[in-house]
């Protein structure tokens, strides 16, 4: 665990060290607004952001020793595939009881995304986003649609508004 760790962290920081160096490419002149609105602020502050959690990796795998300690504990706890209940072949209940294997789940997530990904730019994205989230809580969780309905649309309107207000991207 701590080897995939190391690894894990130092793949996640030169990737956030590409993508900070290519955000720094990006114009930076003074605008009517500052520097607030220069394209490559958003995408410099993920980078580091990125970068800060691959750190936070690397450092765990060299000197976390208590958490490697509770991992080893929890998988000794944890059903093997020998036992009845962790039989990786063996359909797992959704909350309404609807049962649903692995493979299924993965491919009901697969067409759900390429669903979504058809809507963009043949609907707003708004009313695409909600559809997708809607759709994804409705077929995992197989209750609540109202619920369902409000997370969907509160969650769709948050993400557009902060997209194309705050960061002033235009979405498809």
């Amino acid at each position: 665990m701590r080897r995939a760790d190391t690894i894990s962290g130092i793949l996640v920081m030169a990737v956030a060290a590409f993508f900070g160096i290519m955000a720094l490419r990006m114009p930076w002149r003074a605008s009517q607004w500052g520097i607030t609105a220069a394209p490559g602020l958003v995408p410099l502050v993920l980078a580091t952001a990125l970068l800060l959690c691959g750190l936070v990796l690397v450092t765990r795998a060299k000197t976390g020793d208590a958490h490697y300690k509770r991992m080893e504990a929890l998988n000794q706890q944890a059903p093997t595939c020998d036992d009845e209940a962790g039989d990786a072949a063996e359909p797992e209940s959704t909350s309404e009881g609807r049962v649903l294997t692995e493979t299924q789940r993965v491919l009901l997530t697969v067409g759900l995304a390429v669903a979504y990904i058809l809507l963009l730019g043949r609907i707003h994205y708004a009313v695409a986003t909600a559809l997708y989230i809607f759709a994804s809580i409705a077929v995992f969780q197989g209750k609540g649609y109202g619920k369902a309905a409000i997370v969907a649309v509160v969650s769709s309107a948050v993400v557009w508004f902060v997209f194309t207000k705050v960061f002033f991207v235009f979405l498809p």
